[in-house]
């Protein structure tokens, strides 16, 4: 049984410690949402949807959220093979294909309608999704194997920090397909995120298991502050939106790189950083006086520019609440407002995380595709509902209150 450890520090956040479970054969067993359970949440209210106190001052309101009943089928557990993962993150690689990355992953058969786990799970899976086919068809899954044991996709290279990776976001460029991962380290009593890693794939249209990927140390990335949160191409800048708890609260910080400078550099030193200081904003080389977007800052999140409206929309959620939150800005940089509460998980139970929008999916301005994932009260699968520990799919409408 998992047992979950709040504590309030003296800034008033809540910090969510690691949750101590035994798998089968008595492994200890730490799956992907842990970091953000880590991380700090700032306690603040915002506006909840429905409840009559929507701002008037935002540049939109909420019309309807509710789940997708297509797309919300896409990921159900295979008969035999992956059975539920988090993240879910798209790429789109081509008009007919879309790739899907997937953090720690389950994988085993579905018997009397339950889950039931074969062994440890796998850091990280993927699958390509021909985008012809109607869901939850047109879905392959793709992990390794080495003689009888399931692997990641990406296991760790020597040389690299960490012991493992979850990779969990990344874009294509035209030369390559450019991934990112947090590189996990642990000893017998904790584990803790040792750094990032950047992955660059120069045959991204090819089956996954024929591609040669690059693993390089993005050298930047820990407990505190890392800047894969969200990445977004805007030519010729990658921008990459993190989060940092320097100063007493998580928030979401922002940096960017040429997208030529990235490919050639492949770390940390070609980004530059969105700063404050003495109330003027800039660009900076150094991580220093960030600026920061929006409370609260997460692991996990996409953004989504709507052109018609002018307007960025980026996610965000508190993992111990059942609600996702939206947030809006009219340049990367902001103003962005104050978060929303645009739905609640009925199935919440211990945390509801990893809200990502997928901008591919829409199919009119003010129609936003969110995926986010329920975390089970327990790591016995077979006894947990078949909603939890995997993607679900919401749409939101919503309306343009001013241009």
């Amino acid at each position: 049984m998992a047992n979950r450890r709040i504590s309030l520090n003296e800034q008033g956040t809540i910090s969510l410690g690691r949750f101590n479970v035994t798998s089968m054969g008595g492994n200890r067993f730490r799956l992907r949402w842990l970091p953000a359970g880590l991380l700090c949440l700032v306690i603040v209210s915002p506006a909840r949807a429905g409840d009559g106190d929507w701002p008037p001052d935002l540049p939109f309101r909420l019309i309807a959220a509710d789940y997708d009943r297509q797309l919300d089928s896409l990921f159900m557990a295979e008969d035999n093979g992956w059975l539920g993962s988090d993240v879910a993150h798209s790429i789109v690689l081509s008009d007919t294909s879309t790739l899907w990355l997937f953090g720690d992953t389950f994988l085993g058969k579905v018997r009397d309608g339950k889950r039931i786990a074969k062994g440890r799970h796998v850091n990280s899976t993927v699958a390509l999704r021909d985008r012809r086919i109607p869901p939850p068809g047109g879905v392959t899954f793709y992990w390794k194997r080495r003689l009888w044991l399931n692997r990641s996709l990406f296991p760790h290279q020597r040389g690299t920090p960490g012991k493992y990776y979850w990779v969990t976001n990344g874009l294509l460029l035209p030369e390559n397909l450019v991934l990112l991962g947090f590189a996990m380290a642990q000893n017998a009593y904790t584990w803790w995120v040792d750094g990032t890693i950047l992955i660059t794939i120069p045959n991204p249209h090819d089956p996954p298991p024929d591609w040669r990927p690059e693993y390089t140390d993005f050298g930047l990335g820990d407990n505190h502050r890392a800047f894969l949160s969200a990445v977004y191409y805007h030519d010729p800048y990658i921008y990459f939106m993190g989060y940092d708890d320097l100063e007493g609260q998580r928030r979401m910080v922002l940096a960017r790189a040429r997208a030529e400078d990235m490919l050639k550099e492949k770390t940390s030193a070609a980004l530059d950083y969105w700063v404050e200081q003495s109330g003027e904003y800039a660009w900076s080389s150094q991580p220093e006086n960030l600026a920061p977007l929006f409370v609260p800052g997460v692991t996990e999140t996409n953004i989504q520019y709507v052109p018609q409206w002018e307007t960025y929309f980026c996610t965000t959620y508190r993992p111990n609440e059942d609600a996702i939150l939206l947030t809006s800005a009219p340049e990367l940089t902001g103003p962005w407002t104050e978060p929303v509460v645009i739905f609640h998980n009925p199935d919440h139970q211990t945390m509801t995380y990893a809200a990502r929008l997928h901008p591919h999916l829409s199919t009119r301005p003010g129609e936003l595709v969110i995926s986010f994932v329920t975390a089970p009260q327990s790591l016995d699968l077979a006894n947990e509902p078949l909603s939890s520990y995997r993607p679900r799919f919401i749409k939101v409408l919503l309306e343009r209150t001013r241009p």
